[in-house]
């Protein structure tokens, strides 16, 4: 054959396969191919195929300008039976063989496309959890579908290896569905435990999160709410603590650190809103006490300033009006002092009727005069107080049940505090009546031997004591006061007993007396 003879024939590169070019990488690559882990660089690999495809490809597209025949030139033949798939193909029909190229290239194109996609999912996983501490169990089902890929890929299976990818991409992409769920879910653990004001709960949901999550900057500032938390806890404690003395303007310095501390504190904002409401509230109340103690101690131009202050809290309010037209108007003023005096009166004559009602008429058209508010108080409690020193006098005989004894000492105490509190109330009728009411609860504190008799076939039960069971003879120390016994015996009318144990109290006899005729 003459050199103008030479007919062009295709080159076809014999290019090792896949998993071979992965040993040579493995063995020769440069440190930064090193640090690669296993996919990415499987990937490259797979990328330095497309570009020796494409070399193919080119030379095939040149050599098809004076394609040879099998019968012009055997070594073609021998060639083409030996050559790739792809290639073999293409030249037997050379109308088709582009196109069974293109596709073939497409295929393993989206089969990379794939793999890629799998390798970016399985990334971003791996950089939105810890896997150490999220189930394996999917995400090793997914690296085996990829390894399957790998196969199919070596053998030019594209369509296959692109299926398998595919499938272990959208494996990925749920565990990444499920991973996000989760955080979003251990988040709203988090804020509902804040909400709750439930350290322990914040604290065990942050530690899972911090636990599983792989970007501690989307939790820090729940973090820091938790760590606050015991503070804010506290100062909430002491917020309330705070309006519980009605000291407000002490309320609203806490709310103000808490704003700084947590801006998020549950309902912070309604609380701090609730204190501001109750300060001027209480200021409004202060000012309209001032000016009616100066009404009642004739000074009217402090009155008047007292009403006015109280007027640029609250522009409507009505008592504030109604006391600069007292101030105003004197008879008025002079009426208060009047009913004051005659309630004051009725309250140290122990007339507490009288009193509530001469103090209620004040307040009825002056809500905030602070002598009435006050007599008003003390004459109820008065009241209440001389009822119940009065019950424990007409009915002492309940003094036997230790509860019942105990709300009298309770009584007592309440009563010997108003009377060391008020000198006005020393060696008044009440007083008088306390110290009797002690003397007895003294008695009855006591005990007295009581000699019960019985024939030892009666069932005997008492009240305030229980079951006694049978017996002939029983001495008991009881306290000063009335017992009901109770005798129950086959045959036998049941027997009742009301005794009132005092010292010397003779000896009970609770044998059956009367028989049942059958």
């Amino acid at each position: 054959m003459t050199g103008n003879d030479t007919q062009r024939v295709p080159i076809t590169p014999l290019e090792p396969a896949l998993t071979e070019r992965a040993a040579v990488l493995g063995t020769s690559q440069p440190p930064v191919l090193q640090r690669l882990d296993k996919r990415t660089r499987l990937l490259l690999v797979a990328l330095m195929g497309v570009v020796g495809s494409a070399s193919v490809l080119i030379l095939y597209l040149a050599s098809i300008n004076s394609p040879p025949t099998a019968a012009q030139n055997p070594a073609i033949a021998v060639q083409s039976s030996t050559g790739t798939g792809a290639l073999a193909s293409a030249q037997s029909d050379p109308a088709l063989a582009p196109f069974a190229a293109l596709s073939q290239e497409q295929a393993e194109t989206a089969a990379k496309n794939a793999l890629a996609a799998y390798v970016e999912s399985e990334q971003a996983l791996a950089e939105l959890v810890n896997l150490d501490f999220y189930p394996a169990a999917d995400l090793a089902a997914a690296k085996d579908l990829a390894l399957s890929g790998d196969a199919r890929y070596l053998e030019a299976d594209f369509a296959a290896a692109t299926a398998s990818y595919r499938a272990a991409q959208q494996i990925v992409a749920d565990m990444t569905t499920k991973a996000e769920a989760a955080l979003a879910d251990l988040e709203s653990q988090i804020n509902a435990a804040l909400d709750d004001l439930n350290p322990v709960a914040a604290d065990s949901a942050l530690a899972k999160a911090q636990q599983l999550s792989n970007q501690p900057q989307n939790f820090a500032a729940l973090a820091s709410r938790v760590g606050a938390l015991p503070e804010v806890i506290a100062l909430l404690r002491k917020a309330r603590n705070h309006e519980l003395a009605e000291q407000y303007d002490k309320a609203l310095g806490v709310y103000k650190r808490l704003r700084n501390l947590d801006p998020q504190t549950v309902q912070i904002g309604k609380r701090a809103a609730a204190a501001e409401d109750a300060l001027s509230l209480q200021l409004l109340q202060a000012r309209l006490g001032e000016a009616m103690s100066a009404i009642e101690d004739k000074l009217l131009p402090k009155a008047k300033e007292q009403f006015a202050a109280a007027l640029k809290i609250d522009p409507q309010n009505a008592a504030a009006l109604a006391g600069l037209e007292h101030v105003a108007q004197l008879d008025d003023v002079a009426e208060l002092i009047k009913q004051q005096t005659e309630a004051s009166a009725a309250l140290a004559e122990e007339q507490w009727d009288a009193a509530i009602d001469l103090y209620g008429d004040v307040l009825e058209s002056n809500p905030y005069i602070s002598f009435a508010i006050d007599g008003l108080g003390s004459a109820k409690t008065l009241q209440r107080l001389q009822l119940q020193l009065t019950t424990i006098v007409e009915q002492p005989g309940k003094l036997a049940s230790e509860k019942l004894l105990a709300q009298a000492q309770d009584v007592v105490g309440q009563g010997q505090r108003l009377i060391a509190d008020n000198k006005s109330l020393q060696n008044t009728g009440l007083s008088r009546q306390l110290d009797e009411v002690e003397l007895l609860l003294a008695q009855y504190r006591a005990t007295v031997a009581v000699t019960l008799i019985s024939d030892n076939a009666t069932d005997i039960t008492a009240s305030n004591l229980g079951a006694l069971g049978r017996f002939e003879r029983l001495t008991l120390d009881l306290r000063v006061g009335q017992y009901t016994f109770r005798g129950i015996q086959a045959g036998c009318r049941d027997i009742y007993r009301t005794v009132v144990v005092t010292p010397g109290v003779p000896a009970v006899d609770l044998s059956c007396r009367e028989r049942i005729q059958p």
